[in-house]
């Protein structure tokens, strides 16, 4: 889609509408891409404030393709609808301020008819239904004639391209939304009958922590089984904190989502299971602490749709953070949980900027941070490749400052199934690490000292064979269950990038030695012995069976569990204060196994609540430990 905008001089437009309001005049000629005008296009003016369609008269096009609209000062989206049974794709041009008189010329391209029609269970026409068209590369687009008629019949024009397709009926209807995924279009095609399903409702209140209603909140619907998200519309509470869904009946998890800018954290409820119309129990989201800041680049200017990742320093886990991404101002507000943070600013591609981190960040109040500059990013390319020559797919860069051991954080650092690689990093020297798939059969490999002030092509890149690593003993062989017990680990082949585990989690602080010496802190583990684990890049692990002994420490926190909650499928986790600056939070279906995967959280505070951990399994098998 091409246009153009110019001021029209020499016009002096004296329309005065509803008053005092200047108006202008909005012209120019739609066309094809043959340049060949296009005739009763329908053109509309939706405020960008309000979202209403501005009533207009004159505002289609002549036989040629011409126009030419009265319209009041404003800030706009322009939509140009060819006429029905044209064979073009409409057209949106977003945030026209109209100040002036302007001329815009557009250019509809040809697309393909999408057809089909949708019935109720009964066969009946669905009537009126609005369609909306995710593109997957796009995201949502404005599509023309996107709504059925009386007869339940649509037809679209879309570009070749692939899609979702959502299906959102009438809302006095109780019909359950749908969704088309992954529709590819490069030819017409005809939908046939989509069908709508009866559906229940599913409501409730949705409160903060002092009990007042909280609008805006994003009630989304999850399969319990596989967590992902169940299409829904009119999904989000209203001025007073009520929501009203309409589901198939089944068995669902929610999460609830607050608005920008909310002191609200995020809150998952399990166990919802529903036969007929539900009012569930009041919801209430906890109080995180806001955290506000701004991202701009080099010239200062604002960097828009920047994603924030927090991730706990103690526990390495990401907290959920939605909405975590700047504003057209490069602003961001954020809520979260009490914690220490690395926190990820990832900039969208297309602005060739470097990511950037801000480390140890303690937040346990409302924290504005200070400006975050991100740099320019150079591309470093290249392949990787096996002894074989083939292509290596999913190693992991890591680009490590020599001074210091710093890693720099970079965006499209892993390679793609053919081998290749084009991560983002800002200027500086480099060691590149490139970290392999476990059991790949190739080792780690690192090139040192790439200076990096423009794009670089490192070329093929060829990772050596991956051998074995032997663990021979631990010193000392005993430790406290909270961990924190400094550790030597020897044996022999320890390569670079080695890891070892003790009970599954691996030590802390490693630091490699030499090829039979590797050093490191004990994690916290539940009492007991646990194997050690010696494991090389792309090698499989070899272990010492129950060599590292836990102890119980002197004081040991007293744990208490309660189930909580709306539908009470949570578990609240509290226990005693020993002095302790942090506490280690497990939870495993084996009372004897527990290992990385079974670490919840590492946190400071004395309570934890496992939201919907009641709601899954059997009752009884699952085994929580604190130290």
């Amino acid at each position: 889609m091409e246009f153009v905008r110019r001021a029209l001089l020499g016009l002096a437009l004296a329309a005065v509408l509803g008053g005092n309001v200047q108006a202008w005049v909005v012209s120019g000629r739609v066309t094809n891409t043959g340049g060949s005008g296009i005739a009763n296009v329908d053109i509309d003016f939706i405020d960008r404030d309000t979202g209403e369609n501005i009533p207009l008269v004159n505002d289609d096009t002549d036989f040629l393709g011409f126009y030419s609209v009265s319209v009041p000062t404003g800030d706009y989206d322009i939509r140009y609808n060819p006429q029905k049974g044209d064979r073009y794709v409409g057209e949106e041009i977003r945030g026209v301020k109209v100040e002036s008189n302007l001329v815009i010329d557009v250019t509809l391209d040809g697309g393909w008819f999408v057809n089909g029609r949708v019935i109720d269970e009964r066969g009946a026409a669905v009537f009126p239904l609005d369609l909306d068209f995710v593109d997957i590369v796009d995201g949502e687009i404005f599509v023309s004639h996107d709504n059925t008629d009386p007869t339940g019949n649509f037809q679209v024009v879309l570009r070749a391209s692939t899609y979702h397709i959502e299906f959102e009926p009438p809302a006095s209807s109780n019909l359950v939304p749908k969704r088309l995924d992954d529709l590819a279009v490069s030819l017409d095609l005809d939908l046939g009958d989509v069908t709508l399903q009866d559906g229940v409702h599913l409501s409730g209140l949705v409160e903060d922590s002092l009990g007042v209603a909280l609008p805006a909140v994003q009630v989304r619907t999850l399969d319990p089984l596989t967590g992902a998200e169940i299409f829904n519309i009119r999904n989000t509470t209203d001025v007073t904190g009520l929501y009203d869904l309409v589901v198939a009946p089944g068995s669902y998890n929610l999460m609830l989502i607050p608005a920008r800018g909310s002191t609200s954290l995020p809150r998952l409820v399990a166990g919802v299971a529903i036969a007929a119309d539900l009012v569930l129990p009041t919801i209430a989201l906890d109080r995180g602490n806001l955290v506000t800041g701004r991202v701009r680049d080099g010239g200062s200017a604002p960097v828009v749709a920047v994603d924030l990742d927090f991730t706990v320093v103690q526990s390495g886990v990401e907290r959920f953070t939605p909405r975590d991404n700047t504003d057209d101002n490069g602003d961001y507000v954020i809520a979260v949980s009490s914690a220490d943070y690395d926190i990820l600013y990832t900039p969208p591609p297309p602005t060739g900027l470097a990511p950037a981190e801000l480390t140890d960040v303690a937040i346990g109040t409302d924290t504005a941070l200070p400006d975050v500059v991100l740099g320019t990013g150079h591309v470093v390319s290249g392949t990787v490749v096996d002894t074989l020559g083939s292509p290596l797919a999913g190693v992991d860069l890591d680009f490590v400052v020599p001074a210091g051991g710093a890693e720099q954080p970079s965006t499209g650092d892993t390679t793609a199934p053919d081998g290749t690689f084009a991560a983002v990093v800002g200027a500086g020297t480099y060691d590149v690490r490139f970290n392999p798939v476990p059991l790949s059969g190739s080792a780690q490999e690192t090139i040192t000292g790439v200076a990096v002030a423009g794009n670089v092509d490192l070329g093929t890149v060829t990772l050596p064979a991956a051998f074995a690593a032997t663990p021979g003993g631990i010193v000392p062989a005993n430790g406290s269950a909270r961990g924190g017990t400094p550790v030597t680990v020897s044996g022999t082949s320890f390569a670079p990038g080695v890891k070892v585990l003790l009970g599954g989690i691996p030590l802390r602080d490693t630091v490699r030695i030499d090829a039979t010496t590797v050093q490191g802190t004990t994690p916290a583990h539940p009492v007991g012995s646990v194997d050690v684990t010696a494991v090389n890049p792309g090698a499989a692990g070899s272990t010492l069976v129950g060599a590292f002994g836990y102890t119980p420490p002197a004081a040991d926190p007293l744990l208490t569990l309660e189930r909580t909650g709306p539908l009470n499928t949570d578990v609240l986790l509290q226990w005693s204060d020993t002095g302790q600056a942090s506490y280690s939070v497990f939870r495993s279906a084996d009372p004897a196994s527990f290992d990385e995967a079974t670490i919840l959280d590492v946190q400071a505070a004395r309570s934890y609540r496992d939201d919907g951990a009641a709601a899954y399994g059997t009752p009884g098998l699952s085994f929580y430990v604190v130290h």
